[in-house]
């Protein structure tokens, strides 16, 4: 395209008063020149501010090794569990990462390929409000990491981000935000925010811990060179990084909510009983899907005290 034409289309792409000639199309050859260069130096400017590109990563219902059942007993990825975790997803989940104070995030969320047209179609419309959203269809785990890795591999900046995000929990408000803020140009870097909330919604019972060391909730720095050189979070098991990771821990309140529910497969209610919720924590859920059972809890808190003292197994 000749300088000309790309000067215009410049201008055009500008939103100038109606009634006002686009003042690209009657510059001079030379005046287009200098203002071409201009844009092309604002542009270098902005991409070497912008050193990292961050993704959100959820693993919906893309089938792994040991996870046919949950911790009593119930077939995982069958109709009923796919319905459940809908509901978890939609009141939990996705409210939470529409409400973000930091936007510039893509979020990925993968889905196994025979999912049912119904049940994928409503995952895409949950997930429509979040800008940067994309529903990715894969037939297995290994497919599932070399698409994530190849994906990230063509980011525009030199480091990547990847955090994962469980289709049945929440971030807190501020989740993007801090992790940004925490950014290093540093290769493999675990940046672990240790205290959250867990709540279960069947019980009505609320819990707060302030440090949990690597918790689902992390997020990994790296610098890009290739899709074979990449890591991403979901490489490995989030308790058990590999060597060469270096951890990071972020100390704060409320920065993640984890659900516990009877279709975990393993997650238990564990952690200090709370019975009021810092309405700063999360963004977008409905107040009345945080209700609080004093009798539960104060059984809980029972429990839990028997258990410090070595009178009970652990709640």
């Amino acid at each position: 395209m000749k300088l000309k034409n790309i000067a215009k289309k410049i201008g055009k792409s500008i939103p100038w008063p109606s009634k006002r000639r686009n003042p690209i199309a009657i510059m001079t050859k030379r005046t287009q020149a200098k203002f071409l260069n201009h844009c092309i130096v604002l542009v270098y400017f902005v991409q070497m501010m912008v050193k990292f590109t961050h993704y959100l990563v959820t693993r919906f219902n893309v089938p792994v090794n040991n996870w046919n059942k949950d911790k009593v007993g119930q077939t995982t990825l069958d109709d009923a569990w796919m319905q459940h975790r809908l509901t978890l997803f939609t009141r939990y989940c996705v409210p939470t990462i529409r409400t973000q104070t930091e936007h510039r995030f893509h979020w990925i969320i993968y889905c196994d390929i025979n999912t049912k047209t119904g049940d994928l179609e409503q995952i895409e419309s949950a997930v429509s409000i979040v800008p940067g959203a994309m529903v990715r269809k894969v037939s297995h785990p290994e497919e599932m990491l070399a698409d994530l890795k190849q994906l990230i591999a063509n980011a525009p900046t030199q480091y990547v981000i990847t955090s994962r995000v469980d289709n049945d929990d929440g971030l807190g408000i501020n989740y993007v935000k801090i992790i940004h803020e925490h950014f290093k140009e540093k290769d493999k870097l675990l940046l672990n925010f240790t205290g959250g909330i867990l709540y279960d919604p069947d019980k009505k019972v609320m819990t707060q811990m302030k440090s949990s060391q690597r918790n689902h909730y992390t997020s990994l720095v790296e610098e890009k060179n290739n899709a074979m050189g990449l890591l991403t979070v979901l490489g490995f098991p989030h308790d058990n990084p590999p060597p060469g990771i270096t951890i990071e821990n972020i100390p704060g309140n409320g920065n993640w909510l984890k659900i516990i529910h009877q279709r975990n497969v393993k997650s238990q209610l564990k952690g200090k009983p709370i019975f009021f919720l810092n309405k700063n924590y999360f963004g977008g859920i409905d107040i009345n899907n945080f209700q609080i059972s004093l009798p539960n809890t104060i059984i809980y808190s029972l429990k839990r005290v028997l258990h410090k003292f070595n009178f009970l197994k652990a709640p």
